[in-house]
């Protein structure tokens, strides 16, 4: 009895070895991407890349043997190796070597999160398709000099968009780049001229940006307030500080308005009237005979 269960676990672990060896490469796809068609058993495929490499991992589950995971080359379409899903873990293994997991969704065109790729992702009832096309690098360097232009206060608001990178901003995901740069910064840091201009280009590429210009544009609003209260808080503080020094008696008021007139701060002298009344030495020496002529009457009592 014994004899026949081995020989039936030996049978079993030769099919599920011969399974595994039959999982080969994938195949090229009409678009020049890679098709890897569904096992019996599919439950699920992850794509990584890093820079020009590209991996997508394709899971196939059994209900005896557990979930086996094969790792294929993305660009092109070799298999590398397979394993059990759980003690091979090429999940892991990706990310310690610098991978990231790109998300896809199907019928999808998208980039991957360091745009390095563009990404075609389809899959039907049959096969898993995916299309790995390289950025070239004055395209990206294109679109890092764009963003980062968002907190170049130099950064002129005549923006140039190439052919290859307007292709580019099409996709969600380089919008959703620009906004996190946005949000990252301060309100002080952004160049705003340049940022609603950019996001106006991207709404000429048919790329909605109302949002986003919206909250430019909030942002930029509220900076100016603070700015000006900020700058209403000093010139109140400068003035203030002027009169304390300048005005110690009832003498010193002519020479003080003098400077308000001559620094164009003259609609602020009424604010400092009631300080001037109360000087210790105001009015003590007005007499009939001198009070037209004195300065109480002629820079104070007579406006009022």
């Amino acid at each position: 009895m014994k004899k026949v269960q081995y020989l039936f676990l030996f049978f079993s672990l030769f099919l599920f070895s011969q399974a595994l060896l039959a999982w080969g490469d994938g195949d090229r796809a009409n678009n020049g991407g890679c098709k890897f068609d569904k096992e019996m058993g599919f439950s699920g495929s992850t794509l990584y890349t890093k820079g020009d490499e590209a991996y997508i991992i394709v899971d196939m589950t059994d209900t005896r043997y557990g979930t086996t995971s094969t790792v294929y080359n993305a660009k092109t379409c070799e298999k590398v190796t397979s394993g059990n899903k759980v003690d091979s873990n090429f999940e892991g293994l990706m990310q310690r070597k610098g991978f990231t997991l790109s998300k896809v969704a199907n019928n999808s065109s998208t980039l991957d999160s360091n745009f390095q790729n563009k990404i075609s992702f389809a899959e039907n009832s049959d096969a898993v398709e995916v299309k790995l096309d390289t950025i070239d690098n004055s395209t990206k360097e294109e679109l890092n000099q764009i963003i980062s232009n968002i907190s170049n206060k130099n950064a002129s608001s005549e923006i140039y968009i190439s052919k290859a990178l307007k292709e580019l901003l099409s996709y969600s995901s380089i919008n959703g780049q620009i906004i996190n740069k946005v949000s990252s910064l301060a309100d002080e840091d952004i160049n705003y001229d340049y940022a609603l201009a950019l996001m106006n280009k991207l709404k000429s590429l048919n790329i909605n940006t109302n949002n986003s210009i919206s909250m430019l544009v909030t942002r930029k609003e509220n900076l100016q307030k603070r700015i000006l209260a900020e700058q209403k808080r000093i010139e109140t503080e400068l003035v203030d500080k002027l009169f304390a020094s300048s005005v110690q008696s009832i003498k010193d008021v002519p020479n003080w308005m003098n400077k308000m007139v001559q620094s164009g701060r003259e609609n602020r002298i009424p604010n400092y009237i009631p300080q001037v009344l109360k000087l210790k030495d105001f009015g003590k020496t007005l007499t009939p005979n001198n009070f037209l002529s004195s300065i109480e009457y002629k820079y104070i009592l007579k406006d009022l």
